[in-house]
């Protein structure tokens, strides 16, 4: 399984800033992580920069973007950030 993190949602300050992890740890640049999870690049940069929140369609597409399940992509974001 790929490692990475997501932002849930701001009120449980869990995000790409404040893990310090990057989809580029994956040595995916952001233009095949959008390709792959069919966004846009300029949303994976506003994500990593805390600037949008992911929807539910979002954070579907970024685990199969990663060939995981949804439920596997936010346990990972809980794991990382250490959100209970």
């Amino acid at each position: 399984m790929n490692s990475f993190i997501l932002l849930p949602s701001s009120s449980c300050n869990a995000s790409f800033k404040s893990s310090n992890i990057s989809f580029e740890t994956l040595g995916l640049s952001q233009e095949e992580i959008a390709f792959r999870a069919n966004i846009d690049r300029t949303y994976i940069s506003m994500l990593e920069r805390d600037v949008k929140q992911p929807t539910i369609t979002t954070i579907f597409g970024l685990a199969e973007a990663f060939e995981m399940q949804p439920y596997e992509l936010v346990k990972e974001i809980q794991n990382k950030v250490g959100f209970k």
